[in-house]
C-alpha cells in the first residue's frame, strides 16, 4: 500500500527481513483502520470461548433496544445476530459521516461493508468484558499473551499497532489461534 511504513518477512516463525521508513522504527505504532475488525473478531472469539457471549446471540440481548438508532425499527433490529455484524450481513447500511445506521434488508439477505455495524460488536465486547473495558480486555486476553507490547486502542473504534504487533497477531492466526503452544482462541472452528 502507498502509505506503508514497515515491512517484516517471517519464515517458519522467525524474522528474516525487517525494514522501516518515513520515521518509523520497531516500536512506532499507527492506526490500523479496518484491520481493527480482525483484532475485534479475535477478541470476540476469545470472549465466546469464555462463555461471555456467542456469535449466534441476538445483538439486542447484549446492547438492549434501540442499539441501531432511530432509522431501524425495533423488529428489524431484533432479528440481527452478532454473526451478522461480523460478516457484514446484518442488512444494515451506514451513513458513516452522520454516524447513522439504516435498514436495507433482512439479515443474511445481502452483504454490505459496514464499519458502524461492526463497531457494535466492539460495544458488546466492552459490555460483556469482566474488566468492564474493551482495552483492558484486549490487553489481558490478546495483547499481553502474544507479546503485542506496543499495541493499543481507543476503546471501541480503532487500534494502533507496531509492525511487530501485527506480525505477532498474524502468526497467532496462522497457528490456528495459538501462541507458543498456548491456545488463545480455543474454538478452532471459529477461525474457519
Amino acid at each position: 500500500a502507498q502509505d506503508s511504513t514497515a515491512l517484516i518477512v517471517f519464515h517458519k516463525g522467525s524474522i528474516v527481513a525487517e525494514s522501516y521508513w518515513d520515521g518509523w522504527n520497531l516500536h512506532t505504532t499507527g492506526i490500523i483502520h479496518s484491520a481493527h475488525k480482525t483484532i475485534s473478531a479475535a477478541l470476540f472469539g476469545i470472549m465466546q470461548d469464555q462463555g461471555l457471549a456467542h456469535r449466534d446471540d441476538f445483538v439486542t440481548s447484549h446492547l438492549g433496544a434501540d442499539w441501531a438508532g432511530n432509522q431501524v425499527s425495533a423488529a428489524q433490529e431484533a432479528a440481527i445476530r452478532i454473526r451478522h455484524l461480523q460478516t457484514h450481513t446484518s442488512g444494515l447500511g451506514e451513513q458513516l459521516l452522520l454516524g447513522r445506521l439504516t435498514y436495507l434488508g433482512a439479515p443474511d439477505t445481502l452483504w454490505e461493508y459496514n464499519t458502524l455495524a461492526y463497531r457494535k460488536m466492539n460495544e458488546i465486547i466492552q459490555a460483556r468484558s469482566p474488566q468492564g473495558d474493551y482495552h483492558d480486555y484486549a490487553t489481558a486476553n490478546l495483547y499481553d499473551p502474544i507479546g503485542m507490547n506496543d499495541a493499543g486502542d481507543d476503546g471501541t473504534h480503532s487500534s494502533f499497532q507496531s509492525g511487530r504487533d501485527m506480525a505477532r497477531f498474524g502468526l497467532m492466526v496462522l497457528a490456528n489461534g495459538s501462541w507458543d503452544g498456548t491456545g488463545i482462541i480455543e474454538d478452532k472452528s471459529y477461525l474457519d
